[in-house]
């Protein structure tokens, strides 16, 4: 009796699916939505195939409202279809991605990553969704004919894919196919095509047997130490070691002892951003590496102190000068903020993501380094507090964060052997002569 009852109203909803009337259409998925979620409904082979067909075709409905609702009806339809039915489902979607309708492609793209997420992990079905799925992806990533949109859809999916199933990619052969296609697409010269298949890579690396991990770090190493002339590249490369590291650590801290040097070095160019990507590669190997990095932790040390207080934009003076020094110079320094404003723009100052990124770094360490307190406290704390000055909040907010990190690290592992002079006098001396930053409240 259930079954004929679902047969007739499944018979109705068709029809009112077909409905010139784009509300019938919507009302019709939306009461079929409702029904897939009853635990006792049920559909018929027959049945079964109408209702994907039409579901699909509504897809490419003129109405977005219906579209949405058709995308919305597959997550609750794929949990009811036999196997057969889902891979068409795969199937059409993969060629809608491939389309040149930009309103189809993000459709599809948006339903292919709802049937994903509604395929249960290590099942059949998902093994047998892999091997369908990923090699279209891969072909229309490496197509030259695919246009930029179509990748960028294609490289979302194929991440999702890797995040939920890396683990049972398919062949060693797919595999291969997948790190060398993303290895091609971090040469891409689309930023955000690049940062797309980086985030794949980190979800690809996981999964990958020895051989083929290794092989492809060596290919981002070489790209890493031969991109100097190339910031695009290099930038990209040292963001994918990251990603690596945070993914793999044990396979990646092996070729720590080689990574981490190149990616120092690279501070040392005159690259706002490229400093703040290889800062936050840095900041990676100390929380996810923290033995492999130890031969180069007080270059990072030094690192993360020299750029907390790296700001071009702006000379507050601090940097050894007496106080007497510094009211002898305040007229002339004032005389020249004129031509100053020449060489630099705020609009345009980009140094302060690099300071930021620099407290987070010394977090890192601090973090991580217990052994390392005592050094911490002589070199770290002193400068964490002389620049509770720091004029952009963030920054500022990030500093304080990790001067209190160092607190409780204290608190835990330190003792009375470790004492910070942060009375009032000595932060104002250390503060006087700054002009921006928000004053720093303490209880008397």
């Amino acid at each position: 009796m259930v079954a004929n009852t679902s047969a007739y109203l499944v018979a109705t909803l068709l029809e009112k699916m077909g409905s010139d009337d784009q509300d019938f259409r919507f009302m019709a998925l939306n009461d079929l939505i409702t029904e897939l979620q009853s635990p006792n409904f049920s559909l018929e082979e027959s049945t079964e195939r109408k209702v994907v067909d039409k579901v699909l075709l509504l897809m490419k409905d003129k109405n977005g409202e219906v579209q949405n609702q058709a995308v919305k009806c597959l997550g609750s339809l794929v949990k009811k279809v036999q196997e057969a039915q889902l891979q068409k489902i795969v199937d059409e979607l993969c060629g809608y991605i491939s389309q040149d309708k930009e309103d189809l492609r993000e459709i599809a793209s948006i339903g292919l990553k709802t049937v994903i997420v509604q395929v249960p992990v290590n099942s059949v079905v998902a093994v047998n969704v892999c091997k369908r799925l990923v090699p279209r992806l891969l072909t229309q990533l490496e197509s030259s004919s695919s246009s930029y949109d179509a990748q960028m859809d294609a490289l979302d999916i194929l991440s999702e894919v890797l995040l939920r199933f890396g683990n049972i990619l398919a062949t060693t052969n797919l595999q291969k196919q997948t790190a060398s296609t993303l290895f091609a697409l971090l040469g891409h010269s689309r930023p955000a095509l690049r940062k797309r298949a980086t985030l794949a890579v980190g979800h690809l690396v996981a999964h990958l047997p020895d051989d083929i991990f290794e092989d492809l770090l060596h290919k981002i190493l070489n790209g890493l130490e031969t991109s100097k002339n190339t910031p695009d590249r290099l930038r990209t490369y040292i963001q994918v070691t990251g990603a690596i590291s945070r993914s793999n650590a044990p396979r990646f801290g092996k070729f720590l002892s080689r990574v981490a040097p190149s990616v120092i070095k690279y501070t040392e160019l005159d690259d706002d951003e490229l400093r703040e990507n290889a800062l936050q590669a840095l900041e990676a190997f100390v929380l996810r590496c923290p033995t492999e990095i130890t031969p180069h932790i007080d270059t990072v040390i030094d690192l993360g102190l020299k750029f907390l207080r790296y700001d071009p934009n702006y000379d507050d003076g601090d940097e050894g000068e007496d106080d007497e020094d510094e009211t002898m110079e305040s007229d002339n320094e004032d005389d020249e903020e004129d031509d100053d404003d020449g060489d630099y723009s705020d609009d345009d100052d980009m140094s302060w993501k690099v300071r930021r990124t620099s407290a987070k770094l010394l977090s890192a360490i601090i973090g991580t380094r217990q052994d390392l307190l005592g050094q911490l406290y002589t070199n770290v704390a002193p400068s964490l507090i002389n620049r509770f000055k720091e004029r952009e909040e963030t920054v500022r907010v990030e500093i304080l964060q990790t001067f209190i990190t160092l607190l409780r690290q204290t608190n835990t592992y330190g003792g009375a052997e470790y004492e910070i002079d942060t009375s009032l006098e000595s932060i104002a001396k250390r503060r006087k002569g700054s002009r921006p930053g928000t004053p720093i409240e303490t209880d008397q």
